[in-house]
């Protein structure tokens, strides 16, 4: 049994059992380059898990955990799981976000304009930019930075919720409602495409755009 399969086994086992477990302790514990693959495993679950018949004040405390308030606005967000997952990944490598804005201009090449790629970054984490148009390139780099495995960033990147039917656990649906949408990313001019320059493209254009 992977380490995955068993992290996951556990969360599963103490879910039957009515225990409540914390997603983000289960994610703490696994590798940083299996994180989110372990949370889409836990999501996948979570679409089929019988919902416990929680009280009024259970659903009002679940509501105030972060892993909670994370997965709810990983339903509602345009970044998949990144608003969750890129912070974490980014404590666990000693990291301030700076330090990551920097990082990722270097591999990319795009000096000079470390203020826009760091809007952008920024953007991804608060959950208001759509990954859809993040290119590889970006991806790739903020893997190197953050020392994550590339195909599991772009599989939390792809997440929209639970299951092809988008329906959340009913402790879920029944609460999202008064979660606070993401914030709106900074104004900026809404430049049409063939006036985006390179930094935009790299986060905008697509999986393909800025490919070498």
């Amino acid at each position: 049994m992977s380490e995955i399969e068993r992290l996951l086994s556990e969360f599963i086992d103490a879910w039957n059992a009515g225990r409540r477990p914390r997603v983000e302790d289960y994610l703490d514990r696994a590798p940083a380059d299996e994180q989110a693959e372990l949370a889409a495993q836990i999501e996948a679950f979570l679409d089929i898990a019988p919902t416990p018949d929680y009280s009024l004040e259970t659903l009002e405390e679940l509501m105030r955990e972060p892993a909670v308030m994370a997965t709810v606005e990983a339903l509602q967000g345009k970044s998949g799981l990144w608003p969750s997952l890129l912070p974490r990944l980014r404590r666990r490598a000693q990291l301030r976000r700076d330090e990551v804005v920097e990082g990722i201009v270097e591999r990319l090449g795009i000096q000079g304009q470390e203020e826009k790629a760091a809007q952008y970054v920024h953007e991804l984490e608060a959950g208001t930019l759509e990954t859809s148009g993040v290119s590889r390139r970006v991806i790739e780099a903020l893997a190197g930075v953050l020392g994550a495995s590339a195909e599991e960033l772009e599989r939390a990147a792809d997440f929209r919720g639970f299951g092809t039917s988008g329906a959340a656990p009913a402790y879920l649906r029944g609460s999202a409602d008064h979660v606070a949408a993401p914030r709106e990313a900074a104004d900026r001019d809404e430049l049409p495409p063939d006036e985006w320059d390179e930094v935009d493209r790299l986060f905008r254009g697509g999986r393909e755009e800025g490919g070498r």
